[in-house]
Parts: C-alpha cells; sequence; structure tokens
C-alpha cells in the first residue's frame, strides 16, 4: 500500500479518494509479490471483485461496468493480513470501500486503512483501524448507516 496522508476529517478520506462504493466481495485471490517499503520483505497482494451496489461519492464512470477490482495487501498463508489496518475480505461481504485509482487500467486500491468498513446485518458501518493516527475519523464513521453516510458525502 501506498504512502498516504492520513485523512483528519471524512470530508478529508473522501476528497482523498477518486470514488466511495458500497459492495458486495465477490471473490479474492491472490495476485502478485511485491516488496513491502518498510521492510523490504515481499507481500503477497490479492486481487478483490466487489460487486458495486451504489457509488456513494465521485466518479460513477469508474464503476460503469457494476464491478471494480481492488488491489490490497494480501494474507499471510491464509492468516491475518500482514499490512496493519486492513479487514480480510471474504467472498459475500459487504463494505463500503473508498478508493483510487492505481496505475493499472480498472484496478483500484483502497485510499488507506481509514477506508475500509465491513456494513453488518443492520447496515452499520464498522471500520478496520480505529488506533492510531487518523483514528478519530474512523470512529466518527464507526456505527453509522450507509444511509447516514451518504447524507455526510453529500
Amino acid at each position: 500500500m501506498d504512502e498516504r496522508v492520513v485523512a483528519d476529517t471524512l470530508d478529508d478520506l473522501a476528497g482523498e479518494s477518486e470514488i466511495v462504493v458500497l459492495g458486495r466481495v465477490l471473490r479474492a485471490q491472490d495476485a502478485e509479490l511485491v516488496a513491502d517499503s518498510e521492510d523490504g520483505k515481499r507481500v503477497q497482494m490479492e486481487h478483490l471483485t466487489i460487486e458495486v451496489q451504489s457509488v456513494l461519492d465521485g466518479d460513477e464512470d469508474l464503476a460503469s461496468s457494476g464491478e471494480v477490482t481492488v488491489r490490497q495487501a494480501g494474507r499471510d498463508h491464509g492468516r491475518v493480513p500482514r499490512t496493519n489496518g486492513l479487514l480480510p475480505a471474504q467472498a459475500g461481504q459487504c463494505a463500503v470501500l473508498f478508493l483510487d485509482k492505481t496505475s493499472r487500467e480498472r484496478v483500484l486500491t483502497i485510499t488507506s486503512t481509514q477506508g475500509q468498513f465491513v456494513v453488518d446485518d443492520e447496515g452499520q458501518l464498522h471500520g478496520a483501524d480505529a488506533h492510531g493516527p487518523g483514528a478519530e475519523v474512523v470512529r466518527k464513521i464507526e456505527g453509522m448507516t450507509v444511509e447516514e453516510l451518504r447524507a455526510a458525502l453529500g
């Protein structure tokens, strides 16, 4: 994951993102190995295929096909992802993702660890990283419903 500036507000997080989507994970599959910028170890990347249910903010053309591919740090032999703060993706999981373009056409990446929220059965959002830099933004979004977030993004 690229080094990014930590967002202080929801507006900052949305402003750093090309698109914010509500979607369902259709599948997660291993992609390439890349060197981690912090320690030089190789990290297994993962491509998530997301069925876009709604564009909450941003460039709707990025989701015009109804699906997006999201690249993120993957699992270490089935264990927790190596990238701190990212939630492990599971097929069928509903999520709100704040996404950016990558150098690869039609492949997006999660804006930061602040930009990934699982949606529970009651429609409430649960963030990945509610500690450390930028945690205040995550805590403000946690517990919101998708519709409350949509309204806040205005």
